[in-house]
């Protein structure tokens, strides 16, 4: 990024210094992680999205984004991190209205796993997983904020740890496939409403997705 300049670019360079080529980005703070396939993928803040002010009906996007850009420079996709929402209207926070932050960086670097699935964090406090279609395969929330980039072992143990602002700690997911399941469809509540964790709105059978919570409904499989 050059920030005198606000020109926020990913460069390509050859070993002799010459430019390949630019693609437009936003402001990232960890270097780009690059796939077996050579899909390079980028984490970036939205420094244009307002994380100061919570979207009347939690609706808009959070600040995080992340780029899936090809060998040749040309964006595949990109992923923007969901708004978190911080309170449902009626609790002692939130008197009138549900509150909303828009505040979901992406610090870290990604890390990519054998079978190419994306890892990363982001400020909202949730810990995602990619396919490398773009669809969310999984995501864990807690109550930190995930600045740290991971390390996955030869066992296929993925390694990481919050900023720390609440608990810390180094985190370890095991069986990268099939963890996340075993985490669905446990009990979970966003205010005064229950329901069931789940990794994707698509996936809740009432259709309404909160911060990994089925509200009022089950994770279909």
């Amino acid at each position: 990024n050059n920030r005198n300049s606000n020109e926020y670019k990913l460069y390509a360079v050859s070993p002799d210094g010459t430019l390949q080529w630019t693609t437009n980005i936003f402001w990232s703070e960890a270097s780009p992680a690059v796939a077996k396939d050579g899909t390079i993928y980028v984490s970036t803040v939205d420094l244009s999205v307002d994380t100061t002010t919570k979207p009347p009906t939690g609706q808009g996007r959070g600040s995080g984004e992340l780029f899936a850009i090809n060998p040749s420079g040309s964006v595949k996709w990109s992923y923007n991190t969901p708004l978190v929402l911080v309170c449902r209207r009626g609790e002692t926070d939130c008197p009138n209205s549900d509150k909303w932050t828009r505040a979901t960086a992406i610090d870290g670097s990604p890390t990519i796993g054998s079978d190419g699935i994306i890892y990363f964090g982001t400020d909202g406090q949730t810990y995602y997983a990619l396919n490398p279609d773009k669809t969310v395969k999984w995501a864990y929330k807690n109550t930190d904020e995930w600045d740290n980039s991971a390390m996955i072992s030869p066992d296929g143990t993925l390694y990481t740890g919050p900023r720390g602002l609440v608990y810390g700690g180094l985190y370890a997911f095991n069986d990268l496939i099939s963890s996340a399941s075993n985490n669905l469809n446990q009990p979970c509540n966003v205010g005064n409403e229950q329901g069931k964790t789940c990794d994707s709105r698509e996936r809740c059978s009432s259709g309404e997705f909160i911060n990994g919570c089925c509200i009022s409904g089950v994770c279909n499989s």
